[in-house]
């Protein structure tokens, strides 16, 4: 039983709401169906309480040695964050999200970070490449590649491998690769811990370069072939172009880039986590990233689906060729002509189901913002700047026209919910716990009875 109908049979059999402490309790239990227990009538107490007092406390008793039980089972600890999902407060096991990305989605996530780097100060003036492990497969004795980060080793591919099936290229190595693939926690984006192919532990593991040169190009290429055709063939002398100096590479680090400047390796982990060191500054051991670059990460995680493809960036044609943003396609007769999406009816019976749904989420006391946004602040959803509008109706010229804006303050954290209408007119819910700006970054919400409770008014 859901949360919802849970809440709905105590109701009915005690005539009461739970409080948040048994709610809380049955949640943890899998919220079991509510139950008096009985005892006989002519029973009491020796200070004369009724009996079904005492089946009352004893019903919660049950209930709390019930959580404690759960509790006890896990070990005495928390769960830690990057590791569960809770509906409640919206948090995401970004390992799990990982796991269940296609092949596909992989790409377009990795390409679209890529792309935000470029755009972003990192890659300001720098040359950004998008590549994988390297060496993959060939000659001698195979082994493990790994980067040392604060959380541990990541596992970064398999280094002279066959390709085949991780158990054909063991037999052809000293190495057991499927033990090897077991013994890490943390891998690079691109590796699915589930797969028994050698590919997916070195073709398809990303990692990124982001390196200044002297005369401040700024580029962005997706693969290292298109860095070698496209950027390295035109710039580094011919005889340098061979494997022995490093396809290009050795005459690029002593000749073309500048030291001076900041120089960064960047590494998208199976933890949904950003990890970089700095050249210039001669860190050997990955840091976490940047709060920008985890936030980005992140969000195009959650926004897989919905991703497009991006190719190179040439250093000498410095054009976008991503799709023009939505904000730019304005139409001014279509919006005219388009009926009104929002009115004060809709609203009145957004305010009751906002109650109703927090009840059910055990977060009373939603609050109604209103519409009015932060003066001076940008918006990114799921990793694309976006325009965002207050509108009294849902239409506009906005990729988002926002029609109402609820929030719940839970533990210091704010979760703040957008209702808006896309540039299509489908209705979309906003999320984001963030405070801080100047950008705010929001994504689709992973609340499934939400999406269909405000789609459900806004047809009405």
């Amino acid at each position: 039983m859901n949360a919802k109908d849970w809440s709905q049979a105590f109701e009915q059999l005690f005539g009461r709401k739970p409080t948040p402490e048994e709610f809380m309790q049955a949640k943890q239990t899998g919220f079991p169906q509510p139950q008096i227990v009985q005892v006989q009538p002519s029973q009491k107490s020796a200070r004369g309480i009724p009996s079904w007092i005492w089946g009352t406390i004893f019903i919660v008793f049950l209930l709390l040695a019930g959580g404690y039980y759960v509790y006890s089972q896990s070990g005495n600890s928390q769960i830690s964050v990057s590791q569960s999902v809770s509906q409640d407060s919206e948090e995401v096991d970004y390992a799990e999200k990982i796991e269940q990305l296609s092949e596909e989605e992989v790409k377009l996530v990795s390409q679209n970070f890529g792309k935000w780097l470029y755009d972003s100060p990192y890659g300001k003036d720098a040359v950004v490449i998008r590549s994988t492990t390297l060496p993959t497969h060939g000659t001698g004795y195979a082994h493990v590649i790994t980067k040392e980060s604060v959380d541990g080793d990541i596992l970064a591919g398999f280094g002279w491998t066959s390709p085949g099936s991780l158990e054909e290229a063991s037999k052809e190595s000293n190495l057991n690769l499927v033990e090897e693939r077991d013994s890490y926690d943390l891998r690079l984006l691109g590796m699915k811990v589930s797969s028994d192919q050698v590919k997916d532990f070195t073709d398809n593991a990303i990692v990124f370069r982001i390196y200044s040169l002297k005369d401040t190009t700024h580029a962005y290429y997706i693969s290292v072939n298109d860095e070698f055709e496209k950027f390295l063939k035109p710039r580094v002398p011919e005889d340098q172009l061979i494997p022995a100096a490093g396809m290009g590479k050795t005459y690029l680090g002593q000749k073309l880039i500048d030291t001076e400047k900041e120089n960064y390796s960047v590494l998208l982990a199976s933890n949904g986590k950003v990890y970089h060191t700095n050249h210039a500054k001669g860190e050997k051991m990955f840091q976490e990233a940047p709060q920008d670059m985890q936030k980005a990460y992140q969000n195009f995680l959650m926004n897989a689906y919905s991703l497009k493809e991006v190719q190179s960036i040439f250093a000498d044609k410095k054009e976008e060729t991503l799709e023009p943003s939505s904000s730019e396609k304005k139409d001014s007769q279509t919006e005219i002509a388009t009926p009104a999406l929002w009115n004060s009816d809709k609203d009145a019976v957004l305010a009751d189901f906002m109650v109703n749904w927090g009840n059910s989420m055990n977060q009373p006391g939603y609050e109604n913002k209103g519409t009015k946004l932060i003066e001076g602040w940008s918006f990114n959803v799921g990793g694309n700047d976006v325009s965002l509008k207050v509108s009294a109706d849902g239409r506009g010229d906005a990729d988002y026209k926002v029609v109402a804006n609820y929030q719940y303050l839970n533990n210091s954290v704010n979760h703040i919910y957008y209702f808006a209408f896309d540039r299509s007119g489908s209705p979309i819910v906003l999320y984001t716990n963030q405070w801080d700006g100047p950008v705010l970054y929001l994504r689709e919400t992973a609340n499934a009875d939400l999406r269909a409770g405000f789609a459900r008014i806004a047809n009405q």
